[in-house]
């Protein structure tokens, strides 16, 4: 277990590479693994879209949002020097139904966030039809930049939605007080977590660039200790470890002794009430 630390930009960077040293093979595995299951399931949907565009839509809220939250808490319980299983990967479909609900009204959020943008973008458009192109382009760009502003704003602030929906460590909080949460969380560190995705988004996209293997072997396991890494440190005052309660499944562990009966996870220190 970590000291704790308060959150800033150097202190995430500093967590996300010493994660990154310590679990690199976990780290390694599980985004191998995503890499796999994602290939998969794109071929599925390939096939899919053969018969309707409508199974291609609906992959991104039934399976990547789950699929991705649960990506991103194996890296968590990394961060947080826990053991971890290839198992936790689909540890989102354990509130299956409240992430992906959480994760459509967060797309939502965003989307809504740029229509201002896309509205000053279609009035540039109009206007560069005419007489004035030039200021016509100039309209166009800055809708472009209102609406790229507006999405990263609100998707920072609710970076974490999903993620609260399933840390044991929150308690399972209701549907609402995940955004709640979020929003007041990321509000507190909001230009040190967009330096810190900005840098960690660079650094994987240009890893991207490189080809498939720089990304999977370095900058998808350095995105999500990163974000888990951040993620720790700003929730670490209010999410701290509860001993009635498994660390990794939620499940009331008063009175038992050696594992958890819902999981399996080891329980540290367990005495049996008298």
């Amino acid at each position: 277990m970590h000291p704790y630390r308060a959150f800033t930009f150097g202190a995430a960077w500093s967590l996300a590479f010493d994660t990154f040293g310590r679990r690199y093979a976990r780290l390694l595995g599980v985004s191998l693994l995503a890499f796999v299951i994602g290939v998969a399931a794109s071929m599925v949907t390939s096939i899919l879209d053969l018969i309707t565009l409508v199974a291609s839509l609906a992959r991104v809220p039934f399976f990547d949002f789950p699929f991705g939250v649960g990506l991103t808490f194996v890296a968590l319980r990394c961060v947080r020097g826990e053991e971890t299983s290839v198992g936790e990967l689909f540890y989102g479909f354990r509130r299956y139904w409240t992430v992906v609900g959480l994760g459509v009204l967060v797309t939502l959020s965003v989307f809504a966030a740029m229509i201002p943008g896309f509205i000053i973008v279609g009035v540039g458009v109009v206007v560069a039809q005419g007489n004035m192109s030039d200021l016509g382009i100039a309209i166009a760009i800055i809708g472009g930049l209102i609406s790229a502003v507006g999405a990263i704003c609100i998707g920072v602030r609710l970076l974490y939605v999903t993620l609260i929906a399933i840390d044991p460590r929150m308690r399972t909080p209701e549907f609402v007080d995940c955004f709640k949460l979020s929003w007041k969380l990321t509000g507190e560190h909001f230009y040190g977590l967009i330096g810190l995705i900005a840098v960690l988004g660079l650094i994987a996209a240009v890893s991207g660039l490189l080809l498939v293997l720089p990304y999977f072997f370095f900058g998808l396991p350095l995105l999500m200790a990163g974000v888990a890494s951040a993620y720790h440190l700003i929730t670490r005052p209010v999410a701290t470890p509860q001993k009635d309660i498994c660390s990794v499944c939620g499940y009331a562990i008063v009175g038992i002794v050696g594992v958890c009966p819902e999981c399996g996870e080891p329980i540290p220190n367990a005495e049996p009430t008298t």
